[in-house]
């Protein structure tokens, strides 16, 4: 079995000190990200998992204030297992004119950025979208 380690830089999108470790050998290749720290190493996760956190870091730090919090709201109530229509989100919106649109018009941004997943459903004749966060690969 060989064992690499690599120093991860900027172009790969991970900005610090952690180290991706490399395995070759019989088994299945493996690609881990680590860290050391005073109490020694520390497993970050899978490298393509690593990549895609940072990747949706830098899109949620980009994002304006409401699709900000209609992202946080998408994200709690997801947690509880709960999908986001934009009935859900137009109370939010408070003082703005039309806000059902502009509610439509947030979730639909935040699936053009790939954060959440939209699912047409049709419930008592009506259709509507429903909203969920992401999930990493």
């Amino acid at each position: 079995m060989v064992i690499a380690l690599k120093w991860l830089k900027k172009e790969e999108n991970l900005q610090d000190k952690r180290i991706l470790l490399l395995t070759e050998g019989r088994a299945e290749e493996q690609q881990l990200v680590i860290i050391q720290e005073k109490d020694g190493f520390h497993l970050c996760g899978d490298y393509d998992q690593v990549v895609q956190e940072e990747k949706i870091r830098e899109v949620v730090d980009n994002l304006n204030d409401r699709q900000e919090m209609v992202y946080q709201l998408v994200q709690e109530r997801s947690a509880n297992d709960i999908p986001t229509t934009y009935n859900d989100v137009a109370p939010l919106l408070k003082g703005i004119e039309d806000a059902n649109r502009k509610a439509r018009k947030t979730l639909t941004q935040l699936e053009k950025h790939k954060l959440i997943i939209g699912d047409l459903k049709v419930r008592n004749k009506v259709e509507t979208k429903w909203y969920w966060i992401k999930e990493l690969v």
